[in-house]
């Protein structure tokens, strides 16, 4: 478990640095750090909302991936002469009944999709208020949780019944790295709110030293 903390907080230390000593110092401080004139938060905070609203219909469209996979396996199991079949995959059961290879490949998808959203509420609730400070920050790592969550989403969906497919493409674990990231990020914005003024990383190392 060391290794992966560390690992993120090296990112989130890395990324939040670029974002408040280097990007203004290539004129981006309008961006990074003017209110909106809808709301009293930084003008980046905007794009962190078109990706999360993005990644809220992906999740919506890998629901429907789940049911076209139900129908799909549910019919190859009455096509291989499998038992009870509508008792066994149809609606209200979440996870198909049973050990066949069909059920196997169905819960292998349906169990891709139950994870995104067991773990769906938290991410959001990390990434918005990791972005109140760190918006840019936020929403790289909001893409690239994005992007592995898919290649995951995939691997797992595709496996047909083994599991352990489920990280064989490249990258596609990066979204536990990602998750750690925007954890600590909003950590970070907090302490800054409890003090009342933004420590990371003007207190470290003073603007006109960079």
């Amino acid at each position: 478990m060391f290794v992966p903390l560390a690992t993120a907080l090296l990112y989130a230390l890395a990324s939040t640095f670029v974002e408040k000593k280097v990007l203004p110092s290539i004129g981006w401080t309008a961006f990074l750090e003017e209110p909106s004139p809808l709301l009293n938060l930084p003008r980046a905070y905007g794009l962190l909302l078109i990706i999360l609203g993005f990644t809220y219909i992906w999740v919506l469209m890998l629901g429907m991936k789940v049911s076209q996979a139900r129908n799909k396996y549910l019919k190859l199991a009455e096509k291989d002469g499998e038992k009870d079949v509508q008792e066994r995959y149809a609606y209200p059961n979440l996870y198909a009944q049973g050990t066949t290879k069909n059920v196997r490949a169905f819960n292998c998808v349906q169990r891709s999709h139950q994870q995104v959203l067991e773990t769906f509420t938290g991410y959001i609730m990390t990434a918005l208020f990791a972005g109140l400070e760190f918006p840019i920050t936020a929403s790289i790592f909001c893409i690239l949780w994005l992007y592995s969550r898919s290649l995951w989403v995939s691997s797992y969906a595709e496996s047909e019944g083994d599991p352990s497919k489920r990280y064989d493409k490249p990258f596609s674990s990066f979204f536990w790295n990602a998750m750690l990231v925007l954890w600590m990020t909003c950590n970070m914005s907090a302490v800054s709110m409890l003090l009342g003024r933004s420590i990371f990383w003007d207190s470290i190392i003073p603007g006109d030293l960079f």
